[in-house]
This record gives structure tokens, sequence and C-alpha cells, in this order.
């Protein structure tokens, strides 16, 4: 006689979806992952899968804020530097060493950038979580912005490109830390994308 299944509860079911989706989006890439197979996984169907999340999009989109979620985990190093493109470049580096991905945070992370046009999503998530952004990297591109160093752009988008650039970086200096052993150049350059033009020869 065939073991009778265990019933999970809704939160129980919805943390199995997910659970087996990173793992699906993360080997197989997010396009060709599909509902049917998340379900297959489960043990349950395809109509049970949309009744906790109406989308594969949607299934994305929970696992992007479990990740967001704990990047805001990492601890915030303290400000250190005479000018604010110092500042940033210490702040970034110190987050970037400090950013230890552990094997679940790298298979999410994976999960998460097996998406195509992920890098404007991720800029689309940075937007709408800028916890670390506002607390900061805009408190310093102001400053710079005040000594002449940096553009006088919109100073939260120039807060939140930064910011872009160190998730990325972090992503790859924690997975090919070989061929990342550069990285603090890689971060000078993006960190010249906010530097005002007219003020850079006199530095």
């Amino acid at each position: 006689m065939e073991e009778k299944r265990k019933r999970l509860s809704r939160a129980e079911r919805s943390e199995q979806i997910l659970e087996v989706s990173k793992k699906l989006f993360a080997e197989k890439g997010y396009e060709n992952a599909t509902i049917k197979e998340i379900a297959a996984q489960c043990g349950i169907t395809e109509a049970f899968v949309l009744r906790h999340f109406p989308s594969k999009d949607a299934i994305w989109m929970a696992l992007y804020e479990r990740w967001v979620g704990k990047l805001k985990e990492v601890r915030i190093p303290e400000l250190v530097g005479s000018t604010a493109a110092e500042m940033l470049m210490h702040l970034a580096m110190q987050w970037i060493e400090g950013h230890h991905v552990d094997p679940e945070m790298e298979l999410l992370r994976r999960a998460i950038e097996s998406r195509h046009n992920v890098d404007q999503l991720i800029l689309d998530g940075v937007r709408s979580s800028p916890d670390f952004t506002t607390t900061r990297l805009l408190p310093v591109v102001l400053l710079g912005q005040q000594t002449g160093e940096f553009r006088r752009d919109d100073p939260f988008q120039l807060a939140k490109t930064f910011y872009v650039c160190m998730v990325g970086l972090s992503s790859l200096r924690h997975t090919f830390p070989d061929r990342y052993e550069n990285y603090p150049q890689i971060l000078e350059a993006c960190l010249g994308l906010l530097k005002n033009a007219e003020t850079r020869p006199n530095e």
C-alpha cells in the first residue's frame, strides 16, 4: 500500500516550491525551467503551484527578494578616508571582502542570475530596496558633490549605480577568486563613473 504523503501547511508548501525552483533555475536557467518540472519535483500539480505563486516570474521575484534580504544582513563597515572617493573605495572593498557567500547563498545567486536581463532587474531591485544605498553610499556621494569630486547628477542614481557594481563584483570575487584578484582596479573604474571629469586631473 502506498505510503500516505505528508500534508504540508501553506507556508511549508510555498517554501518547498521556492527550494525546488531555486535548484532548477540554478541548474537549467530560468528560461529553461518550467512550472511542470517544479510541480513534478514537489509532487503536486501545476495548478497547485500556481495557487501559491501565480507565475514563474512570481517565484523568481520571491527568490530575488530573499536574496536582497540576505545582502542586507552583511555587516556594514565604517567610513574611512580623507576624501569621498577614498571613503567609497574603502567601504566597497570592506563590504566585498566581508561578503563571504555560503553554499545556499551561492545557489540562490545563481538562480537569480540565470534570468536574462538580470542587470536591469537587479537595478530595479536596488531601487526598491535602497537601505544600504541611503544609509552609507548616498551620504558619501553627496559629500563628493559638495567638494566637487563627483558629478552633479542625481545623487541617488549615482549611489545605486555604484551599489550595483559592488554587488556584481562581490559575486564574481567569491565565485572566481583567482580570476578577480584585481577587482580593486575594476572598482576604481566603477568609481570613475561618479567622478567629475573637470576635477580629475587635480586629484
